[in-house]
């Protein structure tokens, strides 16, 4: 339990931390624009926050296979109720808050971002429909369509990243801590937070303009390019450390400095 009660102490420190430099970044001058989008931020700083919580927890989680089924099941059963919280704040609370908070004026078109997810779901599959219906050269047609259902799966994606951080985090904090200079166990962690972050950006980036704007048809699985990466990093590391675990064998000590 003492493993549980820090994984969620780190949670909600660093969540809070993201959450301010988050806000304070994109607030610029529009404070009301910034109320906003604050339970996107929210959302996202939590989900962030899952990668620092699971390194502090890694080293105690997969100590032996005994701690690994006992805690790893908590830390498991922990993932699924944040994927549910980001789920509903992703696709209900962030949304209408964004809603609410559009500028007047701003015009009538809709926004995907916007959308609650049967509104989404709604508007999506008549866009997707009427995308269907024409042409295959219609190419703004399918930008519409691609637009709709790239932001739902978007959000699916996004909603599953506490799970895949959170383990990330605890793997790298397996082998972070059979790093013997904290320099170099800093500068290992550190490292891997912006490729993943990096990741997850040029994923979410790339896998729209590069591919669902651009796509003749259905082009939403790119929107899973979000978490690519983190899942292969996650079966990367999984492997070496569930053999070192069940092995009994500990990984080589560090070389000593003579």
């Amino acid at each position: 339990m003492a493993l549980l009660k820090r994984y969620l102490l780190r949670l909600v420190i660093w969540s809070a931390a993201l959450f301010v430099f988050l806000f304070v970044a994109g607030s610029g001058n529009d404070v009301w624009s910034a109320l906003s989008r604050a339970p996107a931020l929210a959302c996202f700083a939590m989900i962030l926050a899952c990668f620092p919580a699971g390194l502090s927890v890694g080293a105690g989680i997969l100590e032996n296979p005994g701690t690994f089924f006992r805690e790893g099941l908590k830390l498991t059963g922990t993932t699924v109720v944040l994927v549910a919280l980001a789920f509903v704040v992703i696709q209900y609370v962030a949304p209408a808050a964004l809603a609410g908070g559009r500028t007047p004026g701003a015009g009538n078109d809709i926004e995907p971002r916007e959308l609650t997810l049967p509104e989404l779901r709604e508007h999506g599959r008549e866009v997707v429909q009427r995308a269907e219906a024409g042409p295959r050269t219609d190419l703004d047609a399918w930008l519409a369509a691609n637009t709709f259902a790239f932001e739902h799966e978007r959000r699916l994606a996004h909603s599953s990243l506490p799970f895949f951080l959170s383990w990330i985090g605890a793997l790298a904090g397996y082998w972070a801590a059979r790093i013997r200079h904290p320099q170099l166990r800093t500068a290992q962690v550190l490292m891997m937070a912006v490729f993943v972050v990096m990741s997850m950006y040029l994923g979410g980036e790339n896998g729209f303009e590069l591919v669902a704007a651009r796509s003749a048809g259905p082009a939403y699985f790119a929107a899973w390019f979000i978490v690519f990466v983190p899942a292969m990093l996650g079966l990367g590391l999984g492997w070496p450390t569930m053999v070192s675990v069940f092995s009994g064998n500990a990984p080589p000590p560090p070389v000593r400095e003579t």
